[in-house]
């Protein structure tokens, strides 16, 4: 038994009078509680700044911590610690509080479940699901979100598995807990009273929630904390009689927390105001109770260990077996099906927890206790390092074959047909500066434009990110904001008005911004867009993390993404563009390489449109150019030519020819550039610039490139002349890639 009975003497004073009045602090049970606390949650951390970076789950860490605090190494070194500190009466207040915080993680978990989803998730994965034994949402969401891969396909497919066999779990738990009650009759009352229960939260206590506190509150405004108060209150509600009525506390949370609508404005208040005591000081006090509760000495000359680690293991190895099974009915080549059968394997606070009932209820006795934890946490580290170390976001899950693998840039789309975008922004300010490159971008009845456009919003309470069509159904509409309603009308406003053929295909995406880029990526490549187009973040914007957001486009969308990038940086366009009398001037510098190529493949469409007026100006470096591949001198010359021969009697466009003596000297110019046109587009990384990427240690917005970076920096607050930063896909050989397409276009 982990709580054994303890006959002690009744004390009534529960502190001490301090050590001048010559009292031992350790003989009273408030100090000794919060020595254990502060002993528990220093161990955690310390184990996870040594060990964190190598096994990488925090959940191991902390139950090694409890390992080194319990009987197995701290009580063997020394007895007096064990007898003062955590002695089987000393325990009693530590183990209450545990058991609360446990239930809180509980309903925080099920507070981010969106229940629409697992219905869902239901239909689409059966085949998969029914090999997965026992698999905990809450544990995939939480290994996940410590490798950030929530928007992997990795991560999202494990934790939609994930969920539906959380439901099944409970279930099993709940039967469990029926037939523990020892007869028929008392089953059949503990079935009749959770019917009940479960009819009262879904049918009274959830519309009370909807129509008297989300109903109520005014978009983007804070959530009263009486509101969040009472319904922690509820939830420890639930929690007592469902541990009076059938002994299950966790049931009554978990209930709680499910009833509660996933996202804002009431589930990601209670996350944003809970999480972090519950994870950061309620959890690790968990964890080590349960390595305290592990003893090695009880495994030491025993002959049924090995039979006992032979069959967890045994049960592990059959599980991967049978989820790599499922996965040649979905098509996921071997390496990854491997990894996600690991991923299924993880163990976490849910099977910990149903270990410790099952050692407190007699079930298990110590021995059998210590060898599951002990294997299980030992197990789930190995998995934990090989998903990090193994596992690569950008190669998709799906096992293509060669000849379907296929980047997109601007080069190898055909000026004659659809010319598919995509653009993600998470705030309206730019919204009209997009709308106007588009519009310059000249669709037309040979080419027209169609438009995928991401509304993306931090994930905030939910557990599981998402990218969903923007419409009127009820799914879709609990997501929406006001944000979202202008930046879609905008976009379909302008469909209706352009000047030619415009389609827009709405979605808002849910995500972390860290790990965004997965999602946007694999959307990208699984619609063949060959052009993505995101706003660059201001240096006065207070709606958003900069920090964040900059994170997002540099270091994970441009060196992630199948197909070409610009970043649009928006100077205050909108209030000079005008769709009704649409007048557009437009500048690129063109120095060479790839990136500059695309940009002005993108030149070359605006060509076209006569409302636009276009300054071509190719830059000719006197020196620093001496070690450019002649395959991308030829690509330039090619491209060039192409535009000058469609151009040759436009009289919208104007070829200008500049020479400068170096790097600084281009520096200087794109400096001194007068604020006469509404965009300037460039390359991120020309490739006739000698030292660039050793200059991009000292630039302020390495996401710009170097030129970039010098137009942005240079100039005041007050210029109204955007930029556009376009970069090729780093995903494919370029030099091979673009001799056989660029033909193929032609």
């Amino acid at each position: 038994m982990v709580h054994p009975k303890i006959c002690t003497a009744y004390r009534e004073d529960y502190g001490g009078h301090g050590i001048f009045d010559k009292y031992n602090p350790l003989a009273f049970t408030f100090p000794v509680f919060m020595l254990q606390a502060i002993v528990s949650l220093l161990m955690c951390n310390l184990v996870y700044f040594a060990l964190g970076p190598w096994i990488g789950s925090k959940l191991v860490c902390n139950i090694l911590a409890g390992v080194i605090l319990g009987p197995s190494i701290m009580g063997q070194i020394n007895n007096s610690y064990m007898e003062k500190i955590f002695s089987d009466k000393e325990m009693f207040v530590f183990n209450t509080l545990v058991k609360i915080g446990t239930g809180y993680y509980l309903f925080l978990i099920a507070v981010k479940m969106d229940v629409a989803m697992l219905l869902r998730t239901a239909k689409r994965i059966p085949t998969l699901s029914n090999v997965l034994a026992t698999t905990y949402y809450a544990n995939i969401a939480v290994a996940m979100e410590e490798h950030n891969l929530l928007t992997s396909e990795l991560g999202r497919l494990a934790m939609s598995a994930g969920m539906f066999m959380e439901a099944v779990g409970w279930v099993h738990l709940i039967l469990s807990v029926i037939i523990l009650q020892g007869n028929i009759g008392n089953g059949i009352r503990v079935v009749i009273f959770l019917c009940s229960m479960i009819l009262f939260a879904t049918r009274v206590v959830r519309p009370v929630i909807v129509k008297q506190i989300i109903e109520r509150i005014p978009e983007e405004s804070p959530l009263s904390e009486n509101f969040v108060v009472a319904i922690l209150i509820c939830a420890l509600v639930m929690g007592l009689i469902a541990e009076s009525t059938f002994g299950a506390f966790y049931i009554g949370t978990l209930l709680m927390g499910l009833i509660i609508p996933d996202g804002p404005p009431l589930g990601s208040a209670l996350v944003e105001k809970v999480e972090l005591m519950v994870m950061e000081f309620f959890q690790p006090m968990f964890f080590v109770l349960i390595g305290y509760s592990v003893d090695t000495s009880f495994m030491v000359h025993n002959k049924d260990v090995g039979l006992l680690l032979l069959f967890v293991v045994g049960c592990h190895l059959a599980k991967i077996l049978g989820t790599m099974l499922a996965t040649l009915f979905i098509n996921i080549n071997l390496r990854n099906a491997v990894l996600l059968a690991i991923s299924l394997n993880i163990r976490g606070v849910v099977d910990l927890t149903a270990y410790e009932r099952w050692h407190i209820r007699g079930i298990m006795d110590k021995r059998m206790f210590s060898i599951l934890v002990l294997s299980n946490i030992f197990l789930t580290g190995i998995y934990n390092t090989l998903v990090h170390v193994f596992y690569k976001p950008e190669i998709r899950l799906a096992a293509f074959p060669p000849t379907e693998k296929y980047f997109r840039t601007l080069q190898t789309t055909p000026s004659d047909k659809e010319l598919h975008i995509l653009t993600s922004t998470h705030n309206e300010d730019s919204i009209h500066c997009i709308i106007a490159l588009l519009e310059a971008s000249y669709p037309n009845a040979a080419s027209p434009i169609n438009v995928n456009v991401i509304h993306a919003v931090e994930l905030a309470g939910r557990a599981g990110p998402k990218i969903i069509p923007y419409s009127s159904h009820s799914y879709s509409r609990k997501l929406q904001s006001n944000t979202a309603k202008h930046i879609m009308r905008a976009f379909t406003n302008y469909a209706r008005n352009s000047s030619g053929p415009v389609s827009i295909r709405p979605f808002i995406m849910v995500a972390p911004f860290k790990t965004m880029h997965n999602i946007i990526c694999n959307y990208a490549e699984e619609e063949r867009i060959p052009f993505i187009i995101v706003p660059f973040l201001g240096e006065n914007d207070p709606k958003a993390d900069r920090r964040m957001v900059r994170d997002f486009n540099v270091y994970n969308l441009q060196e992630n993404s199948p197909c070409t990038v610009g970043i649009l940086v928006d100077r205050g366009l909108d209030s000079r563009i005008n769709l009704g009398r649409f007048s557009y001037s437009a500048l690129l510098i063109f120095v060479g390489g790839a990136d500059d190529r695309e940009a002005l493949r993108l030149t070359t469409r605006m060509s076209g449109n006569p409302a636009v007026s276009i300054t071509f100006m190719k830059i000719n470096l006197m020196h620093g150019n001496e070690d450019i591949d002649e395959a991308e001198e030829e690509r330039d010359k090619l491209l060039i030519q192409e535009f000058k021969d469609k151009n040759a009697y436009n009289a919208c466009v104007v070829f200008r020819d500049m020479i400068v003596e170096n790097t600084l000297q281009l520096m200087h110019m794109a400096e001194t550039l007068v604020d006469i046109y509404d965009l300037v587009m460039v390359g991120k990384m020309p490739m006739k610039v000698k030292h660039v990427k050793e200059m991009t240690e000292w630039i302020d917005h390495p996401e710009l490139g170097v030129i970039g970076d010098a137009l942005i920096s240079s100039k005041p607050r007050d210029c109204k002349m955007s930029i556009l930063v376009m970069q090729h896909t780093f995903k494919v050989d370029k030099t091979i890639h673009q001799d056989e397409t660029l033909e193929k276009v032609r």
